[in-house]
């Protein structure tokens, strides 16, 4: 069986041993969640608030990705196809995609996910000195 779907924001740290946390760190994603059909097409099927493909804007649920960088991802897993996109915050990926047979092409900038204030037992990610205490 294959993995139903994959989100594309990366998740830093989250289940990362400690000593590989740097790696991935240095990896963001674009927040599209994507997910390969039984006919073997891969479907966008989430836009996340905040990543680079709501922040490009023409990218829909619903829409069919193509190729990534102009490399075509037909046959390809899910899986495979994810290392691809990819990479270093702020570096760019091009998409290929289709809607209602339409091809277009999209650019979009790599980010990090947005962590909750909550995340990592409620303490804050960063000491603040604002408060001067």
């Amino acid at each position: 069986g294959s993995v139903a779907g994959l989100h594309l924001l990366t998740y830093v740290n989250k289940g990362v041993p400690a000593g590989k946390r740097g790696e991935m760190s240095a990896q963001a994603g674009v927040g599209m969640c994507i997910e390969r059909q039984a006919n073997g097409s891969i479907i966008v099927t989430s836009i996340v608030a905040g990543g680079g493909a709501a922040a490009e804007g023409s990218v829909r649920k619903g829409d069919m990705l193509l190729a990534v960088d102009g490399e075509s991802v037909q046959g390809k897993t899910v899986e495979s196809i994810a290392p691809k996109i990819r990479g270093p915050v702020g570096s760019t990926v091009s998409f290929t995609l289709s809607r209602s047979g339409q091809q277009y092409t999209a650019s979009m900038t790599r980010t990090l996910p947005s962590q909750p204030a909550a995340a990592g037992g409620g303490k804050a990610a960063a000491p603040s000195r604002a408060g001067g205490n």
